[in-house]
């Protein structure tokens, strides 16, 4: 067989040399190559070698093995990612031989610039890999599985938050909790200032006649009356089959009187947002007879959120930009595709200013510029705010 097969198109390859290797560690290196997940391909090749000697003639066969794979960059399979593999390969069954263990691959390249790995001897021997096995495996298992499950110990059963003072003990909770319920809450109202010096007692007024006055009872009888003592009569503050009048007091609220009412109904009625006024100036340039622009600016007297507008021309205009010079403005711009002749119109609509809501202030000009293979007019114009339109007055002029 040669010793290089012909490549296919980028396909690469490397030369393992297996001089000073065991042929049971060449077929254990090729089924080793044939399960990595390079998809290599190996092939064998031989040559004899004939040695002279003055009294002898030795014959020897010198084995190789043809590496092929393709670099794949969606599967990160890389030609310096390959070679790695290879040498892993090599590490790995000389780690398992039982032969001479005492080597190492070596990577350098040939006279065609093709990876070449040697097998040299150590300076110390190759030390023995142990691989875990199940028993180990299983322990480790065993010995996370124990620590996860006592720190879940320690966050939830409260023997052992108390154990590590991650919670208040007991006494102090109840010792706080009798404090604030034997202190009473005092609410004391806001005094009105007073002047520091100290005020001398007030005296108790003496009553002129000290001679008590003879009691009297006022007897009134009538109708939709109020009097004092002992009244008499109906629909009156007191007395029998009498009701006290309804008073209604609610500061800042609403008040409501002459029964009680199950769920009451506010109208709160907002007022409606301002027309505003949107001044439109179109003009046109056109560089040849093949192209031309329209250019529009459009300039409002009051905020207006989210808007948007739908520009009809009256023959095919292209994709066109929106800007706002000198703020950042992002919109989105489509066509209205559900009306006769999509191809004439461009709508476009705010969604972000400077990075923030898109909020269009007075002092803001929007510039909209649609490009038309032959010159064109605006016949149409639509405007809205949000999901909704809005009725908007439209100024055309360029003063």
């Amino acid at each position: 067989m040669p010793e290089r097969p012909q490549l296919k198109p980028n396909e690469l390859c490397v030369t393992i040399v297996c001089d000073g290797l065991h042929p049971d560690d060449v077929e254990e290196l090729q089924r080793t190559l044939a399960g990595s997940r390079y998809e290599f391909e190996v092939d064998v090749a031989q040559k004899v070698k004939t040695e002279n000697y003055p009294e002898l003639s030795f014959i020897g066969i010198r084995t190789k093995l043809i590496v092929r794979f393709s670099e794949k960059w969606f599967y990160r399979r890389t030609r310096q990612g390959g070679v790695k593999a290879v040498v892993g390969a090599i590490d790995e069954v000389l780690d398992r031989s039982t032969h001479d263990r005492d080597r190492r691959p070596k990577v350098s390249f040939d006279s065609n610039g093709q990876e070449l790995i040697t097998t040299e001897t150590w300076l110390r021997p190759r030390t023995k890999k142990h691989s875990w096995t199940r028993d180990h495996k299983l322990a480790l298992g065993i010995l996370m599985l124990t620590g996860v499950a006592a720190l879940a110990a320690i966050l939830v059963v409260p023997e052992f938050r108390r154990f590590f003072h991650l919670d208040k003990p007991e006494t102090t909770r109840q010792v706080q909790a009798e404090k604030q319920s034997s202190t009473p809450s005092v609410t004391t109202p806001a005094a009105p200032i007073q002047s520091t010096e100290l005020s001398k007692p007030a005296e108790v007024p003496k009553p002129k006649n000290s001679k008590p006055k003879q009691k009297t009872d006022t007897h009134v009888k009538g109708n939709d009356k109020v009097a004092g003592n002992n009244i008499s009569g109906h629909n009156n503050v007191t007395g029998n089959n009498n009701r006290t009048a309804p008073v209604a007091v609610a500061p800042n609220g609403i008040a409501i009187t002459g029964g009680t009412v199950n769920n009451p109904t506010v109208n709160n009625f907002v007022p409606p947002l301002p027309t505003p006024t949107v001044t439109i100036c179109v003009t046109h340039s056109s560089a040849d007879n093949n192209s031309a622009k329209n250019i529009l600016t459009f300039k409002t007297d009051v905020e207006i959120m989210e808007s948007w507008y739908a520009l009809f021309f009256d023959g095919p205009v292209g994709e066109g930009s929106v800007e706002m010079t000198p703020h950042s403005f992002d919109y989105t711009h489509s066509r209205a595709d559900k009306l006769e002749h999509p191809e004439n119109t461009f709508l476009f609509r705010n969604s972000s200013i400077d990075f923030g809501p898109p909020r269009w202030l007075p002092n803001n000009t929007i510039k909209v510029t649609v490009p038309s293979e032959k010159p064109v007019n605006l016949v149409k114009l639509m405007s809205g705010s949000g999901e909704n339109g809005r009725d908007e007055k439209f100024v055309f002029s360029c003063d």
